[in-house]
């Protein structure tokens, strides 16, 4: 919604130079939360960080008002840091190659309908930004419904049943010059929410699939596939 806001307001003066510039603008500030987001207990207690672990459960138990007074962690040996060759190991192999399936097609699908929206709705006339920025707002849509669908059917029947629901209206909007322009603009707002909401689910039923040894290096190959 911000990149299509920005397009509106700066492409037809600015250009595309400002418009990339002011684009990553909302990238640059999320930086600056690497500097407030608390590490994994669970990874700092899987590499012998306990001191550590402990630290980041207290600052988290303090923000929830639970007192962690007599817990004590148990570490096991520390585990040796794990590279992308052990994605292929014999344990891993058959869900790595179906999460980077996944994740190949899910995202395909997630910039392939927001790179087609402005062709859908651009005309001789120039691009309809109102029904650019109706369509991409079923984004929001499709992040709500995830974290509804989700904890009430599952992770991963509610993947599912997104990319479903992306499929459909992106095969109907095969037939967006046969229509008006406020149905097409309904089946892309259901595409984006679909593909949006689809992906959303990729992300958080990626990382529970493996465990905390290779676990942030699994999700790092799986969005550099996608």
């Amino acid at each position: 919604l911000y990149v299509n806001g920005l397009a509106a307001a700066v492409l037809p003066t600015l250009g595309w130079r400002w418009l990339t510039v002011l684009a990553a603008v909302p990238l640059a500030l999320a930086v600056v939360g690497y500097f407030f987001i608390v590490e994994s207990p669970v990874w700092l207690v899987v590499v012998g960080r306990k001191q550590d672990a402990m630290k980041a459960l207290q600052k988290a138990a303090a923000m929830n008002g639970v007192d962690l007074d007599g817990v004590e962690l148990v570490c096991e040996e520390p585990h040796d840091e794990a590279g992308c060759t052990e994605l292929a190991q014999p344990q891993y192999r058959a869900r790595t190659v179906v999460l980077f399936s996944v994740w190949l097609l899910g995202l395909f699908g997630y910039y392939g309908a927001s790179f087609a929206t402005p062709l859908i709705f651009g005309t001789s006339d120039g691009t309809n930004y109102g029904a650019v920025f109706f369509a991409s707002s079923g984004e929001i849509v499709g992040v709500a419904l995830c974290t509804f669908i989700s904890l009430r059917i599952g992770v991963m029947k509610g993947m599912g049943l997104f990319y479903a629901v992306a499929a459909v209206a992106c095969f109907a909007l095969m037939s967006c010059h046969q229509v008006p322009v406020w149905v097409a603009g309904i089946l892309a707002f259901v595409c984006r929410a679909g593909v949006m909401g689809g992906s959303c689910a990729t992300w958080v039923a990626t990382p529970p699939a493996y465990p905390a040894t290779v676990r942030s290096t699994a999700h790092g190959m799986c969005n550099a596939i996608g």
